[in-house]
């Protein structure tokens, strides 16, 4: 495998770990006071979330220095699957049908992408 598509997984990787950490540092949200507004910026996983949004961006863009923006971008576009599987186990958010039909072709186009151009 390329070594820049490996850049790019481990960016969809870190940008849905990011988005799991914003879910979590959310679900309690009141903003009522100034005392509100601190404890929400000092929340542990929002300051986790913003480190690994500023390594995974660096790393984004330093993939895209490398490769086609239309490919990188379906590449990203892995990370609705992940987030799907990362919300179930760690939020216990439903499974649909309708959501697991959508996540198979997601990947389905994305296995399309990465081996179409070999054939």
């Amino acid at each position: 495998m390329n070594r820049y598509i490996s850049y790019a997984l481990i960016t969809v990787i870190l940008i849905s770990i990011g988005q799991l950490l914003f879910k979590l540092c959310s679900r309690d949200l009141k903003i009522e006071n100034v005392q509100d507004i601190i404890g929400f910026i000092l929340n542990k996983y929002l300051i986790l979330a913003l480190i690994i949004y500023v390594i995974s961006t660096a790393l984004w863009i330093f993939t895209l220095s490398k490769m086609e923006l239309g490919f990188s971008y379906l590449l990203l576009s892995l990370s609705y699957p992940l987030i799907f599987v990362l919300s179930h186990i760690f939020l216990h958010e439903e499974v649909s049908s309708y959501k697991l039909i959508s996540i198979i072709l997601i990947i389905l186009a994305n296995v399309i992408l990465l081996y179409g151009d070999r054939a």
